[in-house]
């Protein structure tokens, strides 16, 4: 799991769906595939979706109730011991021993994504109408539409983006923790600048005070002088000299919310060329 408080991610999400409904057409059904989407809705995030962006998960909401979860059975164990498991639909096969995950018979195994999204669907008011959001794979839509020939399958990623565009007060405390990591990091990597510190070295102390934050570093280019002038590179051995402009363009994520900040410092004092220049 990569939420540090599950609980507190969770009650966040429970009035999402009722904001996507809002810009749904009448009677819609509304399928996220996407692993930010799925996450915003349900609060669930797993390794492979978070780190590959990839894993099988999918969420539906309805007119009207809960939204349902479609996931990989070997996904099952974290999923239902923080989401309602009546709301879970699996697919693929996988084998549990013991019932202490409350997982249910016959939950772990057998069917295809399809019939899964199928199962989801069943538990939902009745629709004609699918919008996805574009991240839902081609042999899904394609299978669903064979099997359920009376429905219209639609993309629509614009509705998500439109139910996503205002954030609430969770989504904004998570966008400033991952600011305050990165400029935190930031301060942590000047305070440690010495004559010989290296562009990797420096690097090293932001990642680990993002870390300390609870953030996930992303982006991390860090670069002395004339690498600082490069875009994007990667850091090097280059040792710091007084008199060298430091420069940061860095980033990390909290909990999905991201952030990405440039920044630039002097190591000594600040030549006429360098003041003029700024």
């Amino acid at each position: 799991m990569v939420y540090l408080n599950f609980a507190e991610a969770a009650e966040a999400s429970r009035s999402r769906p009722e904001r996507l409904r809002a810009e749904l057409p009448n009677g819609a059904t509304a399928l996220a595939g996407s692993v930010a989407n799925v996450r915003w809705l349900t609060a669930l995030a797993g390794v492979p979706h978070v780190y590959y962006d990839r894993g099988g998960l999918a969420a539906l909401v309805g007119s009207v109730g809960d939204c349902h979860v479609v996931a990989p059975a070997s996904e099952l164990g974290w999923i239902c011991e923080v989401y309602e498991s009546k709301l879970v639909h699996a697919h693929g096969h996988f084998v549990y021993r013991g019932d202490e995950l409350s997982i249910g018979a016959g939950r772990t195994s057998g069917n295809t994504p399809v019939e899964a999204v199928v199962e989801a669907l069943n538990g939902l008011p009745d629709s004609q109408l699918i919008v996805h959001d574009g991240h839902v794979a081609a042999e899904v839509l394609d299978a669903l539409a064979d099997s359920r020939p009376d429905l219209l399958l639609v993309a629509d990623p614009e509705l998500f983006s439109k139910a996503r565009s205002v954030k609430d007060r969770y989504e904004l405390d998570r966008l400033r923790r991952a600011n305050l990591a990165a400029e935190a990091g930031i301060t942590a990597a000047l305070d440690e600048a010495r004559p010989g510190i290296t562009e990797r070295e420096m690097l090293r102390a932001v990642r680990r005070v993002m870390v300390d934050h609870d953030a996930h570093p992303l982006l991390s280019a860090l670069g002395f002088s004339e690498r600082g002038a490069l875009v994007d590179m990667p850091v090097s051995d280059r040792a710091l000299r007084r008199g060298d402009v430091i420069r940061f363009d860095i980033g990390c994520s909290v909990e999905g919310y991201h952030s990405d900040l440039s920044r630039t410092a002097v190591f000594g004092s600040v030549d006429s060329e360098l003041r003029d220049l700024h």
